[in-house]
């Protein structure tokens, strides 16, 4: 295996958005887990109606869905605009409860600011003209979905006079209200941080929390919610970039002959290496969604059971595919997952590293994140913020730097992605030439994601010119996937031929013949020919495979304890 390409070297094979417009099926749960945060953004964050949302959604990525479809899943995610009779009362409940302590209130229900006018107008619409004075129902405090602070009560005069930022230009977008509004700008799960850290690279990042030493030690006045979570994301980009800045400093990590960056050190445990956690977490993903649940379990146990190793090796890689491992997993609606993975990989921090270690730091602000959401979007910035820190110690061209921003790209999915891999695929050819390791790397990533956006004839088309660059050994992980993309791809065209399960037996037998059976791209790839095997009606073919797959996965702890 290269030691940087993990097995799975592409976020979670299977069809892409348009599939259900290809295949006419009905979107999938990992489907709809995919576009939550988008959906999300588009329904909440930018007020667009329902009707808007779909037509996006259908326009630009080709996922096609009933209203209905969508009003269940937005009722499921709790994303509903209207605010309820229970969290009215609630709100109502902890304003006046706040008040009689002498605490201001501010309160936001799924993440959209609402003021206690907002509730009063709720309740005369409802015939109900003096709430304060009737008796409330009962209810918890604090109904999921509302969130409620103290606003902060004056601006610190500093933050709005910063200096100027390195890079900005007229374009920049301005801090909306943060003439006003002080270090809660860069609050986890405010629209303003939102944007704010999503412009931002790690210099400018790095730049505005340490320029100003009130903005380091500022106290946020006291909330239900704690301040701790508040400032996660500031203090998670802190711990990265510390860890990082330490390690370049101090020589720990070195470019080796491939020109990968690896450990100085060169200790190595075999099956320990941060892409084996990432290719078991995600391959117990697809075994998951494709309702293996037992079979997806054991791989999910075995990524736990590594974490020792991996932790001590501290490859240069461990954070970025740790982080890419739990964001998968969540947006395939695997919360508790993906929770239970962290809390433990901090307890192994902590046990295996000294007091000051920044990964200490780091894990542990990870795990204190309690919000599905906000765990999303702290390990998207945090991928961002690994990407950069890369780009700006090693050059964009490193082997390293372009694979994790290539990487980042493919699971940020954001609107111009594939715009951005052209470029980049062109500006590479014109600085490295056509024949560059690199170049296969960019246009491996290009047919990916055009894959992953339902352009299946252009994935095809680019992918067959990667298979004609990995000749030379050393590329089987790339050549198989690609082999299966071009498979399924022809599938999702319409082109159901027995041509394309041979194309899955060969990629299964090349990783073989180099990795053995027990080789995780070997087992996703059974998993994916069972599938197609069974769709086409040859049950006895498919079960076989089925029994090849168990026997390579073996038990796991849980399973040989009960024994």
């Amino acid at each position: 295996m290269s030691d940087l390409q993990p097995n799975a070297a592409k976020p979670v094979p299977g069809p892409g958005p348009n599939a259900t417009a290809s295949c006419g099926h009905a979107a999938s749960r990992a489907e709809w887990n995919r576009f939550r945060p988008l959906i999300k953004r588009l329904y909440i964050d930018e007020e667009k109606t329902l009707k808007e949302v779909m037509a996006v959604m259908e326009r630009e990525h080709g996922h096609r869905a009933t209203a209905k479809m969508y009003k269940d899943r937005i009722k499921k995610w709790n994303l509903d605009k209207k605010t309820k009779e229970e969290e009215a009362w609630a709100i109502l409940r902890k304003q006046m409860h706040r008040e009689a302590a002498g605490k201001e209130s501010a309160f936001k229900v799924r993440g959209k600011a609402v003021t206690i006018d907002d509730v009063l107008r709720y309740f005369k619409r409802k015939g109900i003209l003096d709430p304060e004075a009737r008796p409330q129902p009962p209810g918890p405090p604090t109904p999921r979905g509302i969130e409620c602070w103290t606003p902060v009560p004056s601006p610190i005069p500093e933050f709005a006079s910063m200096p100027e930022i390195e890079g900005r230009d007229a374009n920049w977008p301005d801090f909306r209200g943060a003439e006003s509004s002080g270090v809660q700008s860069f609050t986890l799960g405010s629209r303003r941080g939102s944007g704010i850290l999503g412009s931002l690279n790690v210099d400018q990042t790095r730049q505005i929390l340490f320029s100003n030493p009130k903005i380091q030690y500022f106290e946020i006045s006291s909330s239900p919610l704690p301040p701790q979570s508040l400032l996660v994301p500031e203090k998670l980009f802190a711990s990265i970039t510390t860890y990082f800045s330490g390690a370049f400093d101090s020589g720990l990590f070195k470019t080796d002959n491939k020109g990968y960056l690896t450990n100085n050190t060169n200790k190595t445990i075999e099956g320990s290496h941060p892409t084996e956690f990432y290719d078991l977490c995600v391959s117990g993903v697809i075994l998951m969604d494709s309702g293996s649940f037992v079979e997806g379990r054991r791989l999910f146990s075995k990524a736990s059971s590594i974490t020792n190793d991996l932790l001590q090796i501290q490859h240069p890689r461990t954070l970025d595919w740790v982080f890419h491992s739990l964001l998968i997993i969540r947006s395939h609606g695997y919360n508790q997952i993906a929770t239970l993975l962290q809390i433990h990989t901090r307890d192994m921090v902590t046990l295996l590293l000294a007091d000051g270690h920044p990964w200490r730091q780091l894990f542990s602000q990870l795990a204190d994140i309690e919000e599905e959401s906000q765990s999303e979007f702290a390990l998207m910035q945090a991928l961002r913020c690994i990407s950069d820190t890369y780009a700006n110690s090693l050059g964009q061209f490193h082997r390293t730097a372009l694979l994790s921003y290539l990487e980042f790209l493919n699971i940020e999915n954001r609107l111009n992605v594939l715009q951005l891999l052209y470029d980049l695929l062109i500006r590479g050819v014109q600085e490295l030439g056509t024949f560059d390791k690199r170049i296969v790397d960019i246009k491996y990533y290009y047919g990916v994601t055009l894959y992953d956006h339902g352009k299946y004839a252009e994935a095809i088309e680019i992918l067959e010119e990667v298979l004609v660059l990995c000749k030379q050994p050393g590329n089987e992980y790339v050549v198989a996937n690609s082999l299966e993309m071009i498979a399924n791809g022809r599938y999702f065209l319409g082109c159901h031929e027995e041509s394309d399960t041979f194309r899955l037996r060969e990629a299964i037998g090349r990783i073989e013949a180099m990795a053995g059976a027990f080789d995780l791209t070997v087992l996703r790839l059974k998993a994916r020919l069972e599938k197609r095997l069974r769709e086409m009606g040859q049950e006895a073919e498919a079960a076989e495979v089925h029994v090849d797959m168990n026997k390579a996965l073996g038990a796991d702890d849980i399973e040989l304890e009960s024994n």
